[in-house]
């Protein structure tokens, strides 16, 4: 805790300064005016030494265990293989991470389409579960169609039949009444 403490106390304030407007703008004016003429300044010298400095390659000099700008000839041929050795050690390197991003992109890929796949193959079984469903529906249908048609041919037969067997069937009551009245009738007779 007294380490945390110290810590605390030694936080360094740094404190900004606040500027106004007109300092800012003659500030830009003054940094303008100094671009504009170091611009239209550059001598002959200068565009030399900047082209040769182009010429020059930053190159990782193993011995000095450092980079540093140089030309072709200033290296000998043992630093220039070194440092192409090095470089090579550098892209080789460059490649192996972007390789392992490439397959880790893959893996994650793969997983993400193993889950859209298992989705789509979960839709589409289903879509196939309710096309066979709508197509046992509409055979239901169908024929419900056509028990209704007949059933509506059939029905005048039926109720033609029936009114012909309950004329047949009062004619019968009608006949049996009658017989059941004449044994009465009889029956009744024969009592002294």
């Amino acid at each position: 805790e007294g380490t945390r403490s110290r810590k605390k106390q030694r936080k360094l304030v740094v404190r900004t300064e606040e500027f106004e407007e007109q300092q800012l703008a003659d500030a830009r004016k003054l940094l303008n005016d100094e671009l504009a003429t170091t611009t239209t300044t550059t001598s002959m010298a200068e565009m030399e030494a900047l082209e040769m400095e182009d010429e020059q390659r930053c190159v990782f000099v193993p011995r000095d265990t450092r980079y540093r700008y140089v030309g072709g000839k200033q290296l000998g041929r043992m630093h220039r293989l070194a440092s192409t050795k090095q470089e090579f050690k550098i892209l080789q390197q460059s490649v192996h991470q972007q390789q392992q991003r490439m397959h880790e992109m893959e893996q994650k890929l793969a997983i993400k389409m193993g889950g859209y796949d298992k989705i789509g193959r979960a839709w589409m079984a289903k879509n196939e579960h309710l096309r066979r469903r709508l197509m046992e529906m509409q055979t239901e249908c169908a024929i419900f169609e056509q028990l209704k048609e007949r059933e509506l041919s059939v029905i005048p037969q039926r109720i033609a039949k029936w009114k012909q067997m309950i004329e047949t069937e009062k004619k019968r009551q009608t006949a049996l009444q009658m017989e059941y009245e004449n044994i009465q009738h009889e029956h009744d007779s024969f009592q002294p």
